[in-house]
């Protein structure tokens, strides 16, 4: 068997320089790979999340806490936050620029002696405001007892990374009593009976998929008897 062969044969995942003599003949500063042992470890990385802010404050606190380390052996917490960043913490506090976008977080746990143990991946967005928009969509005909339908089909989750999850509505809103619930429905459309005859106050308030809110939008109609007709007043 010559030099070559024998120096070349190939554990896995240790390469080490070795000189060698066999049958006479020395082959010096050859790689080989040397077995080695995997790491086996009982840790579970757990970056949390997933995480969202808006853009006007697009500052997150990341949180590894649910990471499982039964053994202690983990040393380095270690994020990518997935904008060229990177830190070291169970728990930090990263800011994103101020621009509207979804980022890949990665939580990767490393022992005493820099192996990794375990990773986990998770998402950060920073997001707009979703926006409220609603039209009273047969107001030229209905009267009290008669349904009025609301179509809030032209409102949307601001910035396109997501969608309204729900559509709330106050019909008899009071800017000084602030905003009461009346309704809530994941449909853009709901209809509403008025039995009594006069002046209503509507607002909406849209939710996205990741919880915030969009501002309250205001429309009045005017509810009349048998004899007369539902008018907007803007």
């Amino acid at each position: 068997m010559n030099c070559s062969a024998i120096a070349h044969r190939a554990g896995l995942l240790l390469t080490i320089t070795v000189a060698l003599v066999v049958s006479g003949c020395e082959q010096a500063g050859t790689s080989a790979a040397a077995p080695v042992d995997p790491v086996i470890s009982n840790v579970s990385a757990n970056a949390g999340g997933p995480y969202a802010k808006l853009a006007e404050d697009p500052v997150v606190t990341f949180d590894a806490s649910g990471t499982l380390d039964p053994d202690n052996e983990i040393a380095v917490y270690q994020w990518d936050f997935g904008d060229g960043q990177t830190r070291n913490g169970v728990q930090i506090i990263h800011t994103y620029p101020q621009l509207v976008g979804e980022y890949a977080v990665t939580l990767t746990v490393r022992n005493a002696g820099g192996l990794v143990l375990d990773s986990d991946t998770t998402r950060a967005r920073i997001r707009l405001r979703p926006v409220a928009t609603f039209d009273v969509q047969n107001h030229d005909e209905l009267v009290i007892g008669t349904p009025v339908v609301f179509d809030a089909s032209g409102s949307d989750d601001g910035d396109g990374l997501g969608f309204v999850r729900w559509y709330r509505w106050d019909f008899d809103y009071d800017p000084d009593d602030g905003f009461n619930l009346n309704q809530s429905t994941t449909s853009p459309q709901t209809q509403r009976v008025f039995t009594r005859p006069g002046e209503y106050p509507i607002a909406l308030v849209v939710v996205d998929d990741d919880g915030f809110r969009s501002e309250i939008v205001t429309s009045s109609i005017l509810v009349q008897d048998a004899e007369g007709a539902i008018i907007i007043i803007e």
